[in-house]
């Protein structure tokens, strides 16, 4: 199942005796445990009262079983939340397994895990439960997640606001759900979230910031891109996430080149690309200054300033410096 089919099943009180979430996006995890939680429960006390959450590094399956069969206090149901549960140590499989064929109706049982090891036990339990995969959205699909959880929570903001999210926080999506919350909270009102508010809460300078960088360096100004990543990286901004951004930046300028460059329309580049408007008028800057090899280095470029952060210890600066000066000279 997809997280949204399961949601959509919570939603209407239909739940599964036991579900094994897997995958890397975080957030769904945490979304449906959330809703189940709140399904499943009226009050905070009956909550307290019937959530137990263990642990595979910590719990064995023993333990996983004896607060399955434990009966709700003072509630229709109980939540037993695994986390953790591809560390889980094997002993007592045979038990857990039995639960499985015959699962306690009153309590919902949970197992969380990033990733699902291929023994002959988490094949069976994949087979029992309502699997449901939690992998990472696309990248390409951010900007349409933002506008749709925007819409659901209420909060305005304009394509241009979202575009600079996207870039600002990645496919992290715990990570954009935090820093959207804290603008609207910020702001304070229901007006519409603009690009400046992003770059206030974010802690961005409105001169100094990613977005500046990226324009700089895709009108090939040396001195300025110079002036914007010192001032970036005085304020302890990472230079992974720097160099993380600028790779997204220029890989999507040059599928744009590529496209151009054999008779597809900016319409159909929007469409086949999933850009936004903004998002395109950022990237369509670079091509009016690079061709597609020239493009195609910035990429071999930022790739090598990449490996050179991780493994060779020099200066982040002169890294940054190296970098700069190397894209605006193609």
């Amino acid at each position: 199942m997809t997280t949204e089919d399961v949601l959509q099943l919570i939603e209407k009180r239909e739940f599964k005796p036991v579900y094994l979430l897997v995958g890397k996006e975080k957030y769904f995890h945490d979304q449906i445990i959330n809703n189940l939680s709140h399904s499943l429960f009226s009050d905070a006390s009956s909550r307290s009262l019937n959530r137990i959450v263990l642990y595979g590094s910590e719990n064995n399956l023993a333990e996983v079983v004896n607060a399955s069969l434990s009966y709700p206090m003072l509630s229709e149901y109980k939540l037993v939340v695994v986390r953790e549960f591809s560390k889980i140590k094997m002993a007592d499989s045979e038990t857990f397994s039995k639960y499985l064929e015959n699962p306690q109706k009153s309590n919902i049982l949970v197992l969380s895990a990033e990733e699902l090891g291929k023994s002959t036990f988490f094949k069976e339990v994949r087979e029992k439960a309502a699997f449901v995969d939690c992998k990472p959205i696309p990248e390409y699909k951010i900007v349409s997640w933002i506008k749709g959880y925007a819409q659901r929570q209420n909060i305005q903001i304009s394509m241009e606001a979202i575009s600079m999210l996207a870039e600002y926080a990645g496919s992290n999506l715990l990570t954009i759900q935090h820093e959207l919350e804290k603008v609207a909270e910020f702001k304070g009102d229901s007006s519409e979230i603009s690009g400046d508010e992003i770059i206030a809460v974010t802690g961005m300078s409105k001169e100094y910031n990613i977005f500046t960088l990226q324009k700089a360096l895709a009108e090939k100004n040396i001195k300025r891109s110079f002036l914007i990543a010192k001032n970036i990286m005085d304020t302890g901004e990472n230079i992974n996430l720097i160099v993380s951004i600028i790779y997204s930046f220029f890989k999507k300028a040059l599928i744009a080149a590529k496209l151009r460059a054999s008779g597809t329309s900016q319409s159909q580049i929007l469409k086949e690309m999933r850009l936004s408007d903004f998002q395109f008028k950022e990237v369509s800057s670079s091509l009016n200054n690079f061709n597609v090899s020239g493009l195609e280095n910035c990429i071999k470029l930022l790739q090598t300033a990449d490996k050179s952060i991780k493994s060779s210890g020099q200066d982040d600066w002169i890294t940054m410096q190296s970098l700069c000066y190397n894209i605006c000279r193609q």
